[in-house]
């Protein structure tokens, strides 16, 4: 999955540029948000997806060369070729530009925070339940098959506390070994 930042490219995954609207030049341009997108299995780039992301709902693809709006055949769908055009055939980027309104929840100043993470999440499981309801599923599942189990729940509560005061005892051992052997000891390698 590319829905995150990273640093290197999967051969499926297209970085796309995100820049606002009151921007004229590409030379001056200011990049709001870069983000790897994963590509549809024909090459192509779902464009809702990618609104979904920022949770904008104006936005066009910019031309590599002219930076002028693309316009393409399918409203939020970019085909294999439009992708190849758009990234220039080699760059492995798309820039896109969005026209900022007031419904929209992209919010500069809230990259990289938690509030941000809980709003995409939220968007994602609005658009898409299926990718939650997965691991709601598999999450249930446990909890019923712990409680078939008489004293299942009691059991794996004791093991955590028994773990828990295991690893405190041997953090405890390890200082007050440390603090036995000299200190001019602790600080030469052998």
């Amino acid at each position: 999955m590319c829905l995150h930042n990273s640093t290197a490219l999967e051969s499926r995954c297209i970085r796309v540029r995100l820049y606002s609207s009151q921007q004229k030049k590409r030379e001056v341009a200011f990049i709001d948000d870069e983000v790897d997108f994963p590509l549809e299995p024909n090459g192509g780039l779902n464009l809702r997806r990618v609104k979904l992301y920022w949770g904008i709902n104006l936005s066009a693809p910019l031309e590599p060369y002219s930076w002028k709006l693309f316009k393409p055949c399918k409203h939020d769908q970019l085909s294999g070729v439009a992708v190849h055009n758009l990234s220039d055939g080699r760059r492995n980027l798309i820039e896109l530009l969005f026209n900022p309104i007031e419904s929209d929840e992209y919010k500069r100043e809230e990259l990289g925070t938690w509030r941000r993470e809980l709003k995409w999440r939220r968007r994602v499981l609005a658009d898409d339940p299926v990718w939650y309801m997965n691991r709601l599923v598999a999450l249930c599942f446990l909890w019923w098959l712990l409680s078939l189990i008489p004293e299942a729940l009691g059991a794996a509560w004791s093991a955590a506390v028994a773990l828990l005061v295991t690893a405190s005892l041997a953090v405890q051992w390890a200082r007050s070994l440390m603090l036995s052997v000299p200190s001019r000891a602790r600080t030469q390698s052998f």
